[in-house]
């Protein structure tokens, strides 16, 4: 599988996962009284946004990777331009490469960690 071929891969695959969050989530609400759904529906909707700019193809193969790794992926991009406005598209694909880079820089300093700890075990 080439490079592209695996970016393909990963981005269906992150999709689909950011899908099944946010249908998770979609179904917490409906449980929900009306009210509170009102409350959450501009959250719902940013989160759909947030979705179709990772279609998009905006972010690279490492980045990717590391959001595939994250438990809910879709909350943290969401939490990171959440404040309560309307979100404009290009601050949706800031906002969601800014995290991307977040998550794929804790997880060099993991590795890191790890090596540097086998290393002193070693020792």
């Amino acid at each position: 599988m080439n490079n592209n071929q695996q970016t393909t891969y990963l981005l269906s695959s992150l999709t689909n996962k950011l899908r099944r969050e946010q249908s998770e989530f979609r179904a917490m609400l409906l449980t929900q009284p009306a009210p509170y759904i009102l409350t959450r529906a501009q959250e719902y909707v940013i989160r759909e946004k947030i979705i179709a700019c990772i279609k998009c193809n905006i972010l690279n193969i490492y980045q990717i990777t590391v959001l595939l790794n994250e438990k809910h992926p879709l909350k943290k991009i969401y939490d990171r331009v959440s404040g309560g406005e309307v979100i404009a598209i290009d601050e949706l694909i800031g906002a969601t490469f800014e995290e991307a880079e977040s998550c794929f820089s804790e997880a060099l300093v993991h590795k890191a960690l790890v090596m540097i700890n086998s290393l002193e075990d070693e020792e």
